[in-house]
């Protein structure tokens, strides 16, 4: 299932002019740890490297699973993005003025005002090891921008990348007024096809509930996987979209180490979520998307960017019909 979008997709936000040179991504710029070519820090809460917490005053929330990481829930009012990529296409957005709310590097909420259109964010490029490759494509591409001035570009011939393949992407921006530039950023595909989500389970009857006051817990069966800097970096994504009101639009974006067979939305951050959406009773109609890839939160002065590479069926769960009580 194709990840489903804010009237095109997220919104991001980076620092810097474009400077591309991004064919065939260098083994320097895939090692999962933040720097000038592999910007962001990785949603996955590891263990080997504990996310890095702001200290703004953010209330205490539940067990990361690692006792030695306090994880606080932060807040704050700034530029999101959201770009994602598939097999065949890319799409994104940026937006001003979003309100962002952090469990750590783990899980995050985006929460939009409805009345605020998409901002452009200069050209975005996209280049990796599908450039120049059989079955890719011949240079790097740039992605047009709409008139709404959202981002997409879908392949009518070759693709991004193969499935389970554990190649490489690389995604920029050149930044415009108001809209940090979003710095090269390197992304790694899955080196399985899928992976097999064991809860949670589809009901019988009905779409699932997830509740606002208790934890929400995702398990799965981890793929075999060899070591190398496309295993380390592999996650399972988890992204609750839908949940609006006349007001806002919100999700949740969270990624977790494949390797772990499990990860938690934490209660604290879902009951934050309700409460800013400001609406007392259930909420209906949301989605809950499952999928396997590489999620990057890339951190620029007024902006926080959320990144993504995941392949279509990726993971063996999707649900139309999710409730937010």
């Amino acid at each position: 299932m194709k990840y489903q979008t804010w009237l095109g997709a997220f919104s991001v936000v980076a620092t810097t002019g474009i400077g591309f040179g991004i064919g065939a991504c260098s083994d320097s710029k895939v090692d999962g740890q933040a720097s000038t070519s592999d910007a962001g820090s990785r949603v996955d809460g590891s263990v080997d490297k504990p996310p890095v917490v702001p200290t703004d005053g953010g209330v205490e929330a539940p067990d990361s699973g690692d006792a030695a990481v306090a994880i606080t829930i932060t807040t704050e009012t700034t530029t999101s993005a959201r770009l994602v990529i598939d097999e065949t296409s890319v799409v994104g957005t940026f937006t001003v003025d979003d309100f962002v709310i952090r469990y750590g590097d783990i899980c995050s909420a985006i929460v939009k005002n409805v009345g605020k259109g998409f901002s452009g964010a200069g050209k975005l490029q996209l280049g990796g090891d599908f450039v120049g490759a059989v079955g890719g494509l011949p240079s790097v591409i740039d992605v047009p921008i709409d008139v709404d001035k959202s981002y997409a570009s879908f392949l009518a011939d070759g693709q991004f990348f193969e499935p389970g393949s554990g190649s490489r992407l690389q995604i920029e921006s050149a930044g415009a007024p108001g809209v940090v530039a979003l710095p090269a950023t390197t992304l790694r595909v899955a080196p399985f096809k899928q992976v097999t989500i064991l809860s949670p389970k589809r009901p019988d009857a009905g779409g699932l509930v997830i509740k606002s006051t208790e934890d929400w817990k995702v398990e799965w069966t981890p793929p075999a996987l060899s070591g190398d800097a496309g295993s380390s970096a592999a996650q399972v994504i988890l992204e609750l979209s839908g949940f609006s009101t006349e007001a806002v639009e919100a999700r949740v974006l969270c990624g977790f180490p494949v390797r772990a067979g499990a990860g938690v939305v934490p209660r604290s951050l879902l009951a934050a979520f309700k409460a800013k959406l400001g609406v007392a009773g259930a909420i209906p109609d949301g989605r809950m998307n499952l999928s396997a890839g590489d999620l990057k939160q890339v951190s620029v002065t007024n902006g926080r960017y959320f990144v993504l590479a995941a392949g279509f069926e990726s993971a063996s769960y999707s649900d139309d019909a999710v409730t937010l009580e």
